[in-house]
């Protein structure tokens, strides 16, 4: 779900403004996987 926000907002915004994405998780692991998915998609 979190990675679909954050590719929905990527899409929508077209490159106009920069799309920070939120990638803390209690875990460290989760977080270096949310946050690497966050880049992928353009974050």
């Amino acid at each position: 779900e979190h990675c679909e926000v954050i590719r929905f907002t990527v899409e929508t915004v077209r490159g106009r403004v920069p799309v920070i994405a939120g990638t803390g998780a209690n875990a460290t692991t989760e977080a270096i996987q949310l946050t690497r998915k966050a880049k992928e998609v353009g974050a």
